[in-house]
């Protein structure tokens, strides 16, 4: 049959989707096979991905990371947004970044080497920085935001953040810290970390420096640098504009997030409590809701510098995002000032229209407020 050409397409579909059966029933090896005769059928375009995705997850869930490593990348470099793909490359790396670890562990594992002179202060700084991120990031899952901050901000005056090695570290030690700076209601400060953080991944990017994404999800970052810029008030809305857009750009790449309610052990994957909780806040961050709010800022950023035509679209889109969402209360908001844009423009009909649905909408906040 692999001599027939067009046959070879299906032919490659059905070792692929075996591979992903054998891959949920936690068979990896078998399904490392059924990717190495998709191969055989030389899949091309999307169906060529997701059996080098599915090759790659099989042979990282057997430890066989140096094998894993070329396919996902190989995926990665033929799908740069593949999300999938992505998140199966990140966890490759880490995974051969701590084999490296434990593999030079092993070697001197006898051996004393801060007494031998050959561990420096940094490397301890940096061993004891990253135990800081774990604690300070796990306040943050908790809602601890005034014990979180000041971990965050020790690691960022630590030597282990110092130099081009400590860049994954003060990475992700602005990101927390400007996120519970911003959950804290000091948005001054969060504007200025949440910058920061921006401006290391862009630099640990074009070096193709290594770094771990986020927990929370860069969209939630973003948002908070655009909402923080936006309430230093009227002289920054431009600026907040910017990282509006960019908000939500990342959200439209990053796609609709799951929250991992499911159970332990499902497929075959450990989920721990810590990645549940941080599944929420990549949800909410991606959410109806928030991009609702990103328009809302946006129309009323472009209402000051074009007047009410200019604000239009962007409330129109508030306005439906609110309705999609369904949180009453902002759909209410939303949905009272399109008649006041309307009104500005001389569009008496669309007004009156748009403030009759405002009504009914501000009557069902009032009906739900009273239940409650």
């Amino acid at each position: 049959m692999l001599w027939d050409y067009f046959a070879r397409v299906p032919c490659a579909q059905c070792y692929s989707n075996a591979a992903l059966c054998a891959i949920k029933l936690a068979d990896h090896a078998h399904a490392a096979a059924l990717c190495e005769h998709a191969m055989e059928c030389r899949p091309e375009d999307g169906d060529l991905t997701k059996v080098l995705l599915r090759h790659g997850q099989a042979r990282l869930e057997l430890g066989e990371v140096d094998a894993a490593l070329p396919l996902l990348q190989r995926a990665a470099d033929k799908e740069p947004t593949n999300r999938a793909v992505r998140a199966e490359l990140l966890r490759a790396k880490a995974a051969a970044k701590a084999a490296a670890k434990e593999a030079d562990a092993h070697v001197f594992r006898h051996v004393d080497l801060s007494k031998s002179g050959l561990t420096s202060r940094r490397e301890a700084a940096a061993e004891e920085a990253e135990g800081q991120l774990e604690r300070a990031f796990a306040s943050l899952l908790d809602g601890e935001d005034a014990q979180a901050a000041p971990l965050f901000q020790a690691v960022l005056r630590s030597k282990g953040s110092g130099g081009p090695s400590g860049a994954p570290q003060r990475l992700a030690a602005s990101y927390g810290a400007g996120v519970a700076a911003y959950n804290l209601g000091r948005h001054a400060e969060s504007a200025a970390l949440l910058a920061t953080f921006f401006e290391a991944k862009a630099a640990c990017e074009a070096e193709g420096r290594d770094y771990t994404a986020p927990p929370l999800g860069t969209p939630l970052a973003r948002f908070y640098l655009a909402h923080s810029t936006y309430a230093l008030g009227r002289d920054r809305w431009p600026v907040a504009a910017d990282h509006l857009r960019a908000y939500l750009r990342e959200v439209e790449l990053a796609g609709p997030q799951r929250v991992l309610n499911m159970p332990n052990g499902w497929q075959g994957r450990a989920i721990s409590e810590g990645e549940r909780k941080a599944s929420r806040f990549r949800n909410r961050a991606c959410s109806d809701e928030a991009r609702a709010d990103a328009h809302a800022m946006l129309s009323l950023i472009a209402e000051q510098g074009g007047g009410a035509e200019a604000a239009l679209e962007d409330a129109r889109r508030a306005a439906e995002l609110a309705q999609a969402g369904g949180v009453v209360e902002q759909r209410a908001a939303a949905a009272e000032r399109l008649p006041q844009l309307h009104a500005a423009l001389g569009d008496t009909a669309a007004a009156e229209e748009q403030a009759a649905l405002a009504a009914a909408a501000h009557a069902e906040a009032a009906e739900k407020a009273a239940k409650e």
